[in-house]
């Protein structure tokens, strides 16, 4: 048996809408406006995934601007989903650019010394590979640790959908019953 814990009426009045919960056989499921938030939240987080997530080989072909652009959607979808994140990848995303222009100037000065000054040059160089590496290493870790808290909520969503398939199986399997008679 159906039941309906709200029904609105529909244009075609021999049809009813569900506008809340319903209950089948004894299951309630869910109402449509929750599993649409839910679908918006998995999407959303979709979306930032992608933002983040850019290949070097993307990057050299588009354009500074286009980049700006894309960066300044991920911080923004950063900022609404995790404020303090936003705050922490914009700290680790300077520091790295503050890291690459040291490295450019650092190697600049190398090629610009001749061979007998390399020596002198080069201790300045490895450290600011160094902070190079430690700085693109922190900011990978930022996003790997950000794409494992996401793929968690999407198993957990996942999981959550996977039931109410379930549970819809089960009942049209019972509906189907009813109507062989069993």
């Amino acid at each position: 048996m159906i039941t309906n814990d709200a029904q609105t009426e529909c244009k075609d009045p021999t049809r009813r809408q569900n506008a809340g919960n319903r209950r089948v056989l004894g299951r309630t499921h869910q109402g449509a406006g929750e599993r649409c938030q839910a679908f918006r939240h998995v999407m959303a987080a979709l979306c930032s995934i992608l933002l983040a997530t850019s290949a070097d080989v993307r990057a050299q072909a588009r354009g500074p601007a286009a980049d700006n652009e894309r960066e300044s959607a991920f911080v923004e979808a950063l900022r609404q989903e995790d404020p303090a994140g936003a705050e922490r990848y914009i700290t680790l995303r300077d520091a790295r650019a503050k890291a690459v222009g040291e490295l450019e100037r650092a190697q600049q000065r190398y090629n610009a010394v001749g061979p007998e000054l390399r020596a002198v040059a080069l201790p300045q160089l490895r450290q600011a590979q160094r902070t190079y590496a430690e700085s693109s290493l922190a900011l990978l870790e930022f996003l790997d640790a950000r794409d494992r808290r996401l793929l968690e909520n999407y198993q957990v969503e996942m999981s959550r959908i996977n039931k109410i398939l379930e549970e819809r199986a089960r009942a049209r399997d019972e509906f189907q019953r009813l109507l062989r008679g069993n």
